[in-house]
């Protein structure tokens, strides 16, 4: 297969979400959902992830919508639930106290798994499989560019394969 550069295929930080590491979770969240829309279906589509920035724009993190769960079950099982308290009552107090983390303290460091733009696809396939994620941030000269996702190289792999002509691979 010929060199793909990362960059042919990421999605540009200007078409991604980001956000700041000292926003809470409740501002990640709402800038998660605003990206969610219905399909002829009824099925909610839309970004699963943002890509978290200190004020010079320099990339520090990303953050899930799984990470933000988790950490919103670990506060709920932090507390003890009292048995004459209304179940309902109790989980939006404590997810209310729990959106006011600040995204640092739960986002994924971005030292862990990042990639550059001139990368080729396959060194991100890699990565995604080794590391058990779905989407890898592009950073070059330590600043975001970009985030590559495996929806999207899989998406290019189809493609790949509709338009090979089976002599080629022989």
């Amino acid at each position: 297969m010929k060199h793909i550069p990362v960059k042919e295929i990421m999605i540009s930080l200007e078409d991604y979400l980001t956000v700041n590491q000292f926003d809470t979770v409740k501002d990640a969240i709402q800038k998660l959902q605003s990206s969610f829309k219905l399909d002829n279906k009824g099925i909610a589509t839309g970004h699963t992830s943002l890509l978290v920035v200190n004020d010079k724009g320099h990339l520090v993190g990303l953050l899930t919508i799984r990470g933000i769960l988790k950490a919103l079950v670990m506060h709920e099982e932090s507390k003890e639930i009292p048995s004459n308290f209304l179940w309902t009552l109790f989980v939006s107090k404590s997810y209310k106290t729990a959106s006011e983390i600040p995204v640092r303290r739960i986002m994924r460091d971005r030292h862990i798994f990042s990639i550059g733009p001139e990368e080729d696809i396959m060194k991100a396939v890699q990565m995604i499989v080794a590391n058990k994620v779905n989407a890898l941030p592009v950073v070059e000269k330590g600043k975001a560019v970009g985030i590559i996702r495996s929806k999207d190289i899989f998406g290019m792999i189809g493609d790949l394969i509709d338009n090979t002509d089976m002599d080629e691979m022989e």
